[in-house]
């Protein structure tokens, strides 16, 4: 009996196994039929529909998925990723899969990158993936980056918060991209002022004060004002060094009625938080801060700006720094451009280049200072010391230098505040328009070998400046209908030997459409069959009240010692 019983349940056990293994062999089967299946409807999709139907199917199924499952919708993504961007570029390819991992890629999107690929160009969104997720360099492409930032309207929010979230890549970007970068930053965390804290604010902050610094500054303030917590904005602070020497400053022309809040009077000084076309959000000198809304016009420019020029970059050692000296300074409540006579006191200057690219801040030093500090022999008369040290024979003879940090680059001109008084050459005009407004101001055409800038004035006139070797040759207008004028410098001034001239910067200091030229001049001389400098000038040239007329401001010149 006993022994019947173990058979019966030998029996039972060995077909139970027998159906546990069918079970398994079954499921198994099971489940490589519907994973084949689903491959096999995603390529359908992939025929049907294309491949970002397919790559947003795969993107919808549940995970986790099996060892096998994972492996074989890896590789489709893969081959879908080639339909989309094509076989040759590997760094597009992952740079859309890393992207779709994270969601950051609807089918939408991925159907204008397809499209935007067969009609032979790129997809911003997919060039700027390239930089957040593939480790673009942004120093060996900067043009492609700005070209991205420019082109961007989807997925903005997301590809500047990956930027800030490498700002340490950018140290190396030319400072017209970090400018570029830096201000879309500002405007981005001025509509979501929390859109950059759960990264580090200290360095984003650090970031856009360099190269954005009165955007960086109004934002602080405006928040700090509206009572909007923000963690970048906080780490700029908005500090009395940023009223003083930052914040746009200006004085209402008539009495401000706003918000229920008390009268402002009518020459009262303001601080500009923001613009938008004619409508200025403006800050009083008033505690607590509130803020008012007011047509641009009702305001005129206070700020105060000194303009200096690089003199000479020193070396004793590893004791470098830069000397520069003052051409002229505006006074923003009497609305004058006059010379430079006293030294400001300042702690830092705005270098900028000729064509009024920001290249970062410059602090003042003390060359005794840097002395100790690297242990180098600095004499007291550093400028003069350092030319003869160079073999040269001349020397600015200026009323005043300050010493300040080097900058990266070649800064022509500085500012004691970062504004917007440099002109830069208008970059979009056509080949047509170019060349008419080159034949009604000189009356020719323009050569081959001759370089031209057009420069946009703000009561619709124009001024070109038209380089050639050793010469610099201008004309304007300050009105649609004016008559064009002209002036000329340099080797096109004649005589023997002939002189040189070049122009370092244009600016507009009172935004008057009446433009200062910052232009360098060698007079030269012959002794004994040999040519030689006589005199080296960089003068800053204003228009007299005419407007016909350039006349000298203020000069450098070089003293020969």
């Amino acid at each position: 009996m006993p022994s019947r019983v173990w058979t019966n349940l030998l029996f039972v056990a060995s077909v139970l196994v027998l159906v546990a293994v069918g079970y398994y062999f079954a499921n198994e089967y099971w489940q490589i039929e519907k994973r084949r299946q689903g491959l096999a409807d995603l390529n359908e999709i992939a025929s049907q529909e294309g491949p970002c139907a397919a790559l947003a199917g795969i993107a919808a199924l549940k995970r986790p998925l099996d060892f096998d499952s994972a492996g074989s919708v890896e590789a489709l993504r893969r081959t879908l990723a080639v339909q989309i961007v094509g076989e040759d570029d590997v760094q597009a390819q992952a740079a859309l899969l890393n992207a779709d991992r994270d969601g950051l890629v609807g089918r939408t999107l991925c159907e204008q990158i397809g499209l935007t690929r067969e009609l032979g160009e790129s997809h911003p969104v997919l060039e700027l993936l390239r930089f957040t997720r593939e480790g673009g360099d942004a120093c060996a492409d900067p043009l492609g980056l700005s070209q991205a930032l420019q082109s961007l309207t989807s997925h903005r929010p997301q590809m500047l918060h990956a930027l800030m979230d490498q700002v340490a890549q950018l140290h190396c970007a030319p400072p017209w991209l970090a400018a570029n970068v830096a201000e879309a930053v500002v405007d981005e965390l001025r509509a979501k002022p929390d859109a950059m804290d759960d990264l580090e604010p200290l360095r984003i902050a650090k970031f856009l004060v360099t190269w954005a610094p009165v955007r960086a500054a109004q934002l602080s303030c405006l928040l700090e004002t509206d009572g909007r917590a923000s963690k970048v904005a906080t780490a700029i602070d908005c500090t009395p060094y940023h009223k003083r020497h930052v914040l746009p400053r200006y004085r209402t022309k008539v009495e401000v009625v706003g918000g229920g809040a008390t009268p402002l009077p009518a020459g009262s000084d303001v601080f500009l938080l923001w613009q938008e076309g004619d409508r200025c959000q403006v800050r009083p000198e008033l505690e607590p801060p509130v803020s008012l809304t007011l047509p641009c016009g009702s305001i005129s420019l206070r700020s105060e700006v000194h303009v200096a020029v690089l003199v000479e970059a020193v070396e004793f050692g590893l004791a470098r720094a830069s000397l520069v000296a003052g051409v002229v300074t505006f006074d923003g409540a009497t609305n004058q451009v006059t010379p430079t006579v006293d030294e400001p006191d300042l702690k830092s200057w705005y270098g900028y280049s000729r064509e009024g690219q920001p290249l970062g801040m410059a602090h003042t030093v003390r060359l005794k200072d840097l002395a100790d500090k690297y242990g180098e022999d600095v004499p007291n008369n550093p400028l003069r010391a350092f030319c003869h040290k160079s073999g040269a024979r001349y020397c600015y003879d200026v009323d005043w230098a300050q010493v300040v940090g080097l900058l990266q680059g070649d800064p022509v001109v500085y500012l004691s505040r970062p504004m917007s008084v440099i002109l830069q050459p208008e970059a979009f005009l056509s080949d047509d328009v170019v060349s008419g407004l080159f034949a009604k101001a000189f009356g020719r055409s323009l050569g081959d070998d001759e370089l031209l800038r057009v420069y946009r004035l703000v009561r619709g006139g124009y001024l070109l400046v038209e380089s050639r070797h050793a010469g610099v040759e201008l004309r304007w207008r300050l009105g649609a209908s004016d008559s064009w004028n002209g002036a000329s410098f340099g080797a096109l001034e004649g005589g023997t030997p002939t002189p040189t001239a070049r122009l370092l910067a244009v600016l507009d200091l009172e935004a008057d459409g009446r433009p200062e030229l910052l232009l360098q001049r060698i007079e030269r001389k012959s002794a004994a069959g040999e040519i030689t400098d006589s005199t080296d000038e960089i003068t800053m040239l204003a228009l007299d009240k005419t407007g016909k007329r350039l006349r000298p401001l203020t000069k450098l010149i070089v003293h020969e010692y």
